[in-house]
This record gives structure tokens, C-alpha cells and sequence, in this order.
């Protein structure tokens, strides 16, 4: 089920809290590439990640009571996944030590760099305000910014001349900028 177009973080996290099995729904699809791309840039493969991922959305389940502002929930999302791939990696080097039988110690877990966690955050904020868009606008960024579909294939994809793709992305983006400054974003 398809996030809502007009559902806010704090609405998501109210219904997720309330129980509601769709509102999780949605908020794991809203937030899944999120969590996905966090072990991701930890370094650990793409088997490993969706491994933290699982057990890092059984995680926020288990403590979603616990956020205290819908705000910080991307953050709040990405220091979880974080600190759940670290671990990840903790134990898997000391499941290698124990087969290669080494005494000489684990190197350090890598950890999730601020400027990485906070580009993590904007990347996160900016899809969520794509979400709240309008649907013709909603649809051409995430071809066009997202996807990376050409013009034409877009054109070609909503049923719009080709000529007014460019200046109709020009048009949502200017939309986009004021909702993330409303919100407080770069």
C-alpha cells in the first residue's frame, strides 16, 4: 500500500504506534532505502545489509514507542541502522577470528561518518516532501531526479509534450525548495 500523498512523518508514526498494521506497512516502504543504504555505506555487501536491515526494522518496531520527535526520526532511523551494522560487523570479524583462530585482535568496526548520516538525513527529508507533492509533480521528479528516466522517456511515460517536461520539473522543483525550507532543510 502506497504511502499517502499528505501523510506527515508524526501522522505515520501515530499510526504505527497505534498499531496499525498498514501505517507500518508505510512506513517501512517510505523508509526502506533509508535503512538499506546505511549498511551499505558501512561497506558490508548487499546480503549482509539486507541482514541489518531486517533486524534493524525489528528493532524500530520493538522501540518505535520511543522516539520522541517525528522530526529527528530520519536521524533517529539512520543512527539504529548504524549501530546495528556495527554490530553486525562485530560479530561477524569475531566469527572469522575464531575460525582463523587468531589472538592478534579485531580491527575497528567502520562507523557511519556525520557528513554521511547527514546527507543520509537530507536525501531522506527530500524524498519525503517529493511524497507530499501534488501527483503530477510527484511523479515527473522521481522519473526525471530519482530514477534518472531521460526527458522523453518521461514525456513519454506521463502523456506530456516533450517541449513542457523541462519547464514543468522547473516548476515542481521551485514547490520542492519551499517545502524543504518550510521544513527547515538546505
Amino acid at each position: 500500500m502506497p504511502s499517502r500523498p499528505t501523510e506527515t512523518a508524526a501522522e505515520l508514526l501515530e499510526g504505527v504506534r497505534g498499531g496499525s498494521a498498514e501505517a507500518w506497512e508505510r512506513f517501512v516502504e517510505r523508509y526502506e532505502r533509508l535503512v538499506y543504504s546505511v549498511p551499505r555505506r558501512m561497506g558490508l555487501d548487499e546480503e549482509d545489509a539486507r541482514d541489518v536491515a531486517q533486524a534493524t526494522w525489528l528493532l524500530l518496531y520493538r522501540h518505535v514507542q520511543h522516539v520522541q520527535r517525528p522530526r529527528s526520526l530520519a536521524s533517529w532511523i539512520i543512527t539504529t541502522t548504524a549501530r546495528e551494522a556495527a554490530r553486525f560487523r562485530e560479530r561477524a570479524q569475531s566469527r572469522r577470528d575464531r575460525e582463523l583462530e587468531r589472538g592478534d585482535g579485531a580491527a575497528e568496526p567502520p562507523v557511519l561518518p556525520d557528513e554521511v548520516a547527514e546527507r543520509l538525513e537530507r536525501i531522506q527529508a527530500v524524498r519525503d516532501a517529493i511524497a507530499v507533492l501534488e501527483d503530477r509533480c510527484r511523479e515527473l521528479l522521481t522519473r526525471t531526479d530519482l530514477e534518472g528516466a531521460s526527458y522523453k522517456q518521461t514525456a513519454e511515460s506521463l502523456g506530456m509534450p516533450l517541449g513542457s517536461v523541462g519547464p514543468t520539473r522547473l516548476r515542481c522543483l521551485a514547490k520542492l525548495a519551499d517545502l524543504l525550507s518550510e521544513r527547515d532543510l538546505p
